[in-house]
């Protein structure tokens, strides 16, 4: 179950959380900003470093142009074979601008539609949920001796990559039931939990849209009773934050340690 709200200073300073709760336990939160998803390549319509092209089959990526204009010369690496660094140059490759600007002409479109050359997205998109799961909920699940989990209709968590994963970790899925007593045992949870709203309208609203969500059992609906617990605990993480006497940090790396710690 993940709640990704940090709204202070735009996407670029935007801190994104995820964790997983039940009644037995919590997994380990995870956090990531902007920052943390640069990679050293890119799709451009002209040529650059980070460029990726495609010749013979292999996909390189530019780390050097020198000269100018026509007469320029182009180092470029295999992109799979050093993807996140530059590699000595006896592992460089070495064109003039004329064919590698050919080469990327032809493979431009084809490179920008391949799954694995995708730039990553700073929400929580099908990739980061499978790499999020990997790192922190199966462990906590295998720790915690739970072998059950409830889908949800909210994408990134419904879709069939996310079920294969499921399957592959031995985690069955299940749907959500409640009896009429577990049902009243909720609203009385949720007042609980909006009792201390500001505007009494807020109270009314959040109650409603609760408790309506009761009758479409066993249906899980992304506005679910369990998902509303995590609003209630990152709430009080950004007001624990927030109140701190350092005040709210300006460096999104800041901000990300800071709500690990909370």
């Amino acid at each position: 179950m993940s709640r990704n709200k940090s709204k202070k200073g735009g996407v670029q300073k935007r801190v994104y959380f995820w964790a997983a709760i039940s009644w037995w336990g919590k997994s380990r939160g995870v956090a990531w900003h902007a920052s943390d998803l640069k990679v050293c390549w890119r799709h451009t319509k002209n040529l650059c470093v980070g460029t990726v092209f495609e010749s013979d089959g292999t996909v390189y990526r530019i780390v050097e142009s020198r000269g100018q204009g026509e007469r320029r010369t182009i180092s470029y690496v295999d992109h799979f074979a050093f993807p996140e660094d530059t590699p000595p140059e006896h592992n460089q490759f070495e064109s003039n601008f004329g064919e590698v600007r050919e080469w990327h002409q032809q493979s431009r479109a084809m490179l920008a539609q391949r799954e694995d050359l995708q730039p990553p997205t700073c929400m929580q998109d099908t990739a980061k949920t499978l790499q999020i799961y990997e790192d922190a909920l199966y462990p906590t699940l295998l720790q915690q001796g739970i072998n059950s989990i409830v889908e949800d209709n909210a994408s990134p968590h419904n879709n069939q990559s996310i079920r294969d994963s499921h399957r592959r970790h031995g985690v069955r899925i299940v749907g959500y039931e409640a009896t009429e007593e577990e049902k009243a045992e909720i609203v009385e949870l949720i007042r609980a939990q909006t009792r201390h709203y500001k505007r009494e309208q807020d109270k009314r609203a959040q109650i409603t849209k609760q408790t309506r969500e009761l009758a479409r059992l066993p249906a899980w609906p992304p506005n679910s009773p369990n998902l509303n617990l995590i609003e209630i605990v990152w709430s009080w993480m950004v007001k624990a934050i927030r109140d701190d006497d350092d005040g709210w940090p300006r460096d999104p790396e800041t901000l990300k340690q800071r709500v690990l710690q909370v």
